[in-house]
């Protein structure tokens, strides 16, 4: 699930977390908890990625929150969606691929259309 990058003639190596989801790449961080409360999925809006959340949300305490780039967007593979119901399904099978049981969405602007979309299904 974790890929590493080296950064050349620097000595460090940065372990970016990625997902493997429909033969894509999804970029995405994760706040661990081990509590039994919902996972929460922020998702971020058109042209934007997983920092558009503040900290404070994307390392709540006691809370598994998930921080994906969506498809096309910052460090997950293009091509992007042109459609919301497309980005729906494509959140859902990254939900899926995580294992995910009891999740939360949240989400801005298109995000929050992918979320209330996977919402009404």
């Amino acid at each position: 699930m974790n890929t590493v990058y080296g950064l050349q003639n620097t000595g460090y190596t940065l372990l970016m977390p990625t997902l493997t989801v429909n033969g894509r790449s999804w970029f995405f961080t994760e706040h661990k908890a081990t509590t039994s409360r919902p996972a929460l999925v922020l998702i971020h809006g058109a042209g934007g990625r997983h920092l558009d959340w503040p900290s404070e949300l994307r390392y709540l305490p006691e809370t598994a929150v998930f921080t994906p780039d969506l498809p096309g967007h910052n460090q997950s593979d293009p091509p992007g969606r042109n459609q919301i119901d497309d980005y729906a399904s494509d959140l859902t099978d990254f939900v899926e691929t995580l294992g995910l049981q009891n999740v939360v969405l949240v989400g801005h602007s298109m995000g929050g259309g992918i979320a209330q979309t996977i919402g009404l299904r």
